[in-house]
């Protein structure tokens, strides 16, 4: 019996355990797909602002490089947290963002170190960019294709 008095079956059990599996893999994927949608945009984000800051000519600062940092490590984290959704193509484009946006963030440090290195760097933020943006589109459309 259970607290309310009601007999508890083998098949009430099995049928409690089936719907918390269902709920959890119904659930688990939409939180997949929300979770990556505000990475993609954030990522898009702190991008487009990278590239706006070399637009005005001026050079990063140490804030500026944590505002491009943090959201990497937030997707870092996305990945170890969805691990298990690794055979999805959406995970492997997320992942392969991951790489350029890294690159980006590397490039900028590296530059920001001095005027000159800066100046060289400056007319090669809209391609990197624009880098990233195709790596976020791609990213979404894979996400939209798996639903």
């Amino acid at each position: 019996m259970d607290c309310y008095g009601r007999h508890v079956t083998r098949r009430n059990v099995i049928l409690a355990v089936l719907a918390v599996i269902v709920l959890v893999e119904v659930f688990g994927r939409d939180d997949y797909a929300r979770v990556m949608q505000v990475h993609l945009d954030v990522l898009a984000a702190m991008a487009g602002k990278m590239a706006a800051v070399a637009d005005v000519g001026k050079r990063p600062t140490p804030h500026d490089l944590t505002e491009i940092v943090y959201p990497l490590d937030r997707a870092r984290q996305f990945v170890d947290t969805y691990e298990d959704h690794r055979s999805r193509e959406s995970y492997g484009s997320f992942l392969d963002l991951i790489e350029v946006y890294q690159g980006f963030v590397l490039e900028v440090d590296a530059a920001r170190g001095s005027p000159e290195r800066w100046e060289q760097f400056r007319p090669l933020v809209d391609a990197r960019v624009a880098s990233i943006q195709a790596a976020v589109t791609r990213s979404r459309s894979a996400l939209e294709a798996e639903s």
